[in-house]
């Protein structure tokens, strides 16, 4: 495995989505009112449940070109970012690391997601576990604090068609792609 550093744009101001605006709202004051642990993983957990089913898809479709399309929903000065992805089926992201906190919400469709650890020192991984998600399934992971390695994983879509939401600490793109 080679471990390549992806940069994402810090200083981009994202307005939170027209629609979007209450559960980013309580996206932001669950962050800011408590210690980032298990606890305050499982309240964004819950609340990225509650994330509106009933949206436009129109806005979150995906040109065939690509893998998967990011929609930003809101970015908080601090970092945190809530984020749709719109995927087809057999599109897969690369194996990638993430900032302290990540959490996912399968809002429609089915996702495999091979979970990863490192297996050694110079950057090299082994998968540990698959799991298939689908249709309101959550799940989040804390890392350590200051880098952009935890959660290594990959996303393959299932269905045809599949909507997640993902919630983020940090910039997302500023994680780790570990190329083999």
């Amino acid at each position: 495995m080679k471990l390549i550093e992806t940069v994402g744009n810090p200083n981009e101001v994202i307005n939170v989505k027209p629609g979007y605006e209450d559960f980013f709202r309580k996206l932001m004051d669950l962050v800011k009112k408590s210690d980032l642990n298990e606890n305050l993983g499982e309240e964004l957990k819950q609340l990225a449940l509650t994330f509106p089913t009933h949206f436009d898809i129109d806005p979150f479709d995906i040109d065939n070109a690509n893998q998967y399309e990011r929609t930003f929903i809101g970015k908080d000065e601090s970092g945190w970012e809530a984020i749709i992805m719109t995927w087809r089926k057999g599109r897969q992201s690369s194996i990638h690391g993430h900032p302290h906190f990540a959490a996912y919400n399968v809002l429609k469709g089915k996702l495999k997601l091979d979970i990863f650890e490192d297996a050694k020192d110079n950057g090299d991984i082994k998968l540990v576990n698959t799991l298939e998600i689908d249709e309101n399934t959550g799940l989040f992971a804390i890392g350590e604090s200051n880098i952009m390695s935890n959660h290594i994983h990959r996303i393959t879509c299932l269905s045809d068609i599949s909507y997640s939401l993902h919630i983020y600490s940090d910039d997302a793109r500023k994680g780790f792609t570990y190329n083999i």
